[in-house]
């Protein structure tokens, strides 16, 4: 399992949540209301935004969202036509002070430092502190990240920040001069910061004391007090708390709830502070999305798409919790108390919900930031069965609506609706609806409706006519009548071909076949498709046919309506649509992008998963006995699973139990009979051995590849071929030390860091790794021999990141259960610092990448191995990068010694730190950057992406 700086990236997805807390009051609104943002322009395949946080200032004017687009709005619920755009970069949390007047939020631009601003929304123009209602600059910025912001008071703003050291700490912010200073530093991370709307009050989040606990700051110079204890102490929330952004006080700051997770599993902690004691616990197997305690002691929770409220204190289990609540029947979520007059949700994801009560939620007033979320409402409501309730909505949206939301709006409508009525088999009713829909497309109203929109609602019509109406007359017409611009698309020369044919038994098998397809109905598809096939696999309507029910391509509004292609997963699934494609892909490909080795592999995927591998095997021994040559890239397939990151697990079970199968191994030999291609071929075989811990067969295979080795000539191996050439040295490392041949392995991993160093190209972090198995192995050679096979033997159950790294959940999950067992039973010794690392790296694939940052740190400390150390600080790196902490990721970066790297790893370390100083705003040229780090460390070319040509910026190679 390999977590480097390249897939850590996008650990934690957002910081636009933060925390944001505070009494909340909320005027009702007397009226129900569709708030129509103002549409940006056409879009041609609207995708439905996402609400990701939502509070509602304390007096319950303004509403602050932050959306999955990474923008932040602000939605005025009095005047409810104003909506603000605050910022398109938010990046680390969002606050209300108490008197409402402000939202100070944080900003992330691309390659600039971070800053926070102050943001006034009753602000008109330049009449407010700033244009616009923004601060006319940042309150606090410098290329140190922030987050988390929540106000003390009207004056002041906590706030999170890695200013000046290694670890983040609390800091207090002046709204107006903006002079802040540190007020928390307990020398371990602050990993989550929560303001009270009591004023002065805060929950901070630490491992200060060992485990990850909850501190209550009741003033600012005073004592914090811990709330919880960790595994090790018992009390409330003693599963220890992981959940980042998951703390949530009352609107009066009496009660806080938070989510506990740990070896007990998962629960949910409600606490009194008036009185410091627990008030419950409420054990959930999946994840909150929200939580919310209320004044009168309930806590609201969302779990899945729906919400309950919950009562700590009831006597009767079955009174805890209450029923979901959902809103007319769709989801509903981020439920939120504003003080005792009203409550404000999201349903459908992206639609907000207010009502006086929270009983009143699942029928509250709802509010549309634009006309297409009602459409995406409707087809929500279609895919729950309300199908009439769907139509109903979008008719009244269509209607009359030309002139006021615009001809784009009322021909989305317009389709959406006809989709709708399509497959509740009203069909004369949808092609009329379709025939609206392309004369406001092609009228003069229509120029700013996308093309390909309005081609699609074409070929809907086309199908209409061809498969519901079975009026071939009708679908005629509407082909010759086609502007060429629209007849070129594959489903028209499809179905003029189809019409063109004079065998009528051909249009009406075509004509149930594309009925039953276009209904869901696999089971009659594929009996019709493998009849048509049978029949005739050469005929033109055929194949193309085939090519466009391969594609999804029956259903032309679907994408644009459901932003995804057709389903026809369960249509695979079926022995004779399996049938089919193997007796048209005999002929060769269908089209440039249908082709026959497409086909083939799509059966050998289906039956790889579902563990038909005799299936499978006949398929590879005909396609390889095939006298046109095979259609499938066994090659390809092959390197694909030899590279040393997680397999799609068809792919894995394929290769070993279909590709390696007694009979094709044979095919396959002779087929694979040049260099490169053998020498694929014997690895992954070699890769399989070690996998399955056959080692007399692994050692034949390694034997057998390095005979290979002595008869390719060298100029063969160049930076595309040499990672065969390590894998040959780096199995035979494997196969040593699984037979505890300790100095045989030393001398293994130095040939592949040979490699390493002789190769210039992108070796990632594959350079590292070999380092750090080399390092642990130097220890093996003592007295820690033991430790250092349990060591390995924990790898291999991962996968061992340098083979095939797994990172599913419950591989984690029993890798941390052999971790505490080896800490429990055993004496580490020189071992510790390499246990602590590789429990760092399973806490970041849990997502618990605080906690993993804890043992990273403890895996360099004093006295670890180089390789150890240099590793854990590049993971480490990785992953504040991911929290958007790059500029801590830089410092981290410069405590590596680059006077002890090879070259593969020297590029590495030099492309990640230029990337993360680009992040962080300390630089405006990543290359050139690299160029400057290449020449100040004597790295030569090739190493690294930056020009070759034109003057000099990095060292020339040395002789």
């Amino acid at each position: 399992m390999i977590l480097s700086h390249r897939r850590c990236r996008e650990i934690l997805r957002s910081q636009i949540v933060g925390s944001v807390v505070g009494a909340r009051k909320f005027a009702v609104m007397a009226v129900v209301a569709l708030l129509a943002f103002a549409a940006s322009g056409a879009a041609a395949q609207y995708e439905p935004w996402r609400v990701i946080a939502l509070e509602v200032s304390p007096d319950g004017r303004w509403a602050a969202v932050a959306t999955d687009r990474r923008e932040l709005l602000v939605v005025d619920l009095v005047n409810l036509n104003s909506i603000r755009r605050v910022t398109d970069y938010p990046g680390g949390g969002f606050g209300w002070s108490p008197d409402s007047r402000w939202l100070a939020f944080c900003e992330r631009l691309p390659g600039r430092s971070p800053s926070l601003w102050l943001f006034e929304p009753g602000a008109v123009g330049p009449a407010g502190k700033g244009r616009q209602g923004r601060s006319p600059k940042p309150i606090v910025s410098g290329t140190d990240w922030i987050g988390q912001p929540g106000w003390i008071d009207d004056g002041h703003i906590a706030l999170l920040s890695s200013r000046g050291s290694d670890h983040v700490n609390v800091w207090l912010a002046d709204a107006d001069s903006g002079d802040s200073k540190k007020i928390i530093d307990c020398g371990r991370d602050i990993t989550g910061l929560w303001t009270s709307p009591v004023q002065g009050e805060l929950i901070y989040r630490s491992a200060q004391t060992g485990g990850t606990e909850l501190w209550w700051l009741w003033g600012v110079g005073e004592e914090p007090v811990r709330l919880t204890r960790d595994n090790a102490r018992g009390g409330a929330g003693a599963n220890q708390v992981y959940i980042e952004s998951m703390v949530r006080f009352s609107a009066d700051g009496q009660y806080v709830g938070f989510v506990s997770e740990g070896a007990r599993g998962r629960s949910i902690i409600a606490m009194d502070l008036g009185r410091g004691l627990p008030v419950g616990e409420l054990e959930v197997e999946q994840r909150p999305r929200s939580l919310e305690p209320t004044s009168g002691g309930e806590v609201v929770i969302t779990l899945g798409d729906e919400v309950y409220r919950w009562m700590p204190g009831a006597k009767s289990a079955k009174r805890a919790l209450s029923k979901p609540m959902r809103w007319n029947d769709l989801p509903l979520g981020f439920a939120t108390e504003v003080g005792r007059d009203g409550w404000v949700a999201v349903a459908n994801g992206n639609l907000i919900v207010t009502a006086d009560k929270l009983k009143g939620l699942d029928r509250g007033r709802m509010l549309a930031r634009n006309p297409r979320d009602l459409i995406a409402m409707a087809v929500a409501w279609d895919n729950a069965d309300a199908h009439r309730q769907a139509a109903g909505s979008l008719k009244k949206l269509a209607k009359g609506t030309h002139g006021r939301t615009g001809a784009v709006i009322e021909f989305e409508a317009l389709r959406t609706r006809a989709w709708i009525e399509r497959r509740r088999a009203r069909a004369g009713r949808a092609a009329r609806l379709l025939r609206d829909a392309r004369l406001l497309g092609s009228g003069t109203g229509g120029g700013e409706i996308d093309t390909d929109d309005l081609e699609a609602v074409i070929h809907e019509h086309m199908f209409i006519h061809l498969f519901e109406r079975g009026d071939a007359q009708d679908a005629g017409d509407l082909i010759a009548a086609l502007p060429e611009s629209y007849s070129a698309h594959r489903r028209v020369v499809w179905a003029r071909s189809l019409l063109a044919s004079e065998d009528s038994k051909l249009r009406k098998r075509w004509r149930k076949a594309g009925l039953a397809l276009r209904r869901g109905d696999w089971a009659q598809s594929a009996s019709e498709l493998r009849d048509l096939v049978g029949a005739d696999r050469t005929s033109e309507v055929n194949r193309l046919g085939m090519a466009l029910v391969v594609t999804g391509d029956f259903d032309p509004l679907a994408p644009a309506i459901l932003n995804r292609d057709a389903d026809v997963s369960g249509l695979i699934d079926d022995y004779r649509f399996q049938e089919a494609i193997i007796e048209i892909s005999r002929s060769g490909d269908l089209t440039e992008e249908v082709t026959a080795g497409a086909l083939r592999a799509l059966l050998l995927g289906q039956w790889a998963r579902s563990g038909q591998f005799d299936v499978a095997q006949r398929l590879l021994g005909a396609d390889l006995r095939d006298p046109n040559g095979p259609f499938l890239e066994y090659a390809d397939m092959l390197e694909r699973y030899l590279l040393s990151e997680e397999q799609d697990l068809w792919l894995e079970t394929a290769v070993v139990r279909v590709f390696f199968a007694k009979d094709v191994i044979r095919l396959l030999e002779r087929h694979m009979s040049e260099t490169r291609p053998r020498m694929v071929l014997l690895l992954a075989r070699a890769k399989a051995a070690l996998i399955a811990g056959e080692m007399e067969k692994l050692d034949a295979l390694l034997t057998e590849a390095e005979r290979n080795l002595n008869l390719i000539p060298s100029s063969f191996w160049t930076a595309d071929t040499a990672e065969l050439l390590l894998l040959v040295h780096l199995y035979r490392a494997k196969h040593h030390e699984r037979q505890r041949r300790w100095r045989a392995a030393l001398d293994s991993y130095a040939l592949c860091q040979s490699v390493l160093g002789r190769f210039a190209r992108d070796w990632d972090v594959t350079a590292f790794d070999v380092a750090l198995f080399r390092s642990a192995v130097e220890a093996a050679r003592g007295e820690d021999s033991d430790r250092v096979q349990s060591w390995l033997g924990l790898q291999r159950g991962l996968g061992d990141p340098l083979v095939n790294p797994a990172n599913d959940r419950a591989t984690l999950m029993s890798a941390m259960t052999n971790i505490d067992t080896l800490r429990r039973f055993d004496d580490l010794g020189a071992m510790k610092p390499y246990l602590a690392y590789t429990q760092g790296v399973v806490l970041a694939g849990l997502g618990r990448v605080f906690l993993a940052i804890d043992a990273l740190q403890a895996a360099r400390a004093p006295g670890a191995p180089p390789a150890l150390r240099s590793r854990a600080l590049l993971e480490e790196a990785a992953l504040r990068f991911g929290l958007g902490q790059s500029d801590l990721a830089v410092r981290l970066l410069d405590k590596i010694d680059a006077a002890q790297l090879d070259a593969p790893r020297l590029a590495t370390l030099i492309r990640t730190r230029a990337q993360a100083e680009r992040a962080c705003g300390l630089i405006d040229s990543e290359i050139e950057r690299m160029g400057q780090l290449a020449a100040s460390y004597d790295l030569g070319r090739g190493w690294l992406p930056i020009p070759t040509s034109g003057p000099d910026n990095f060292a020339e190679e040395k002789p």
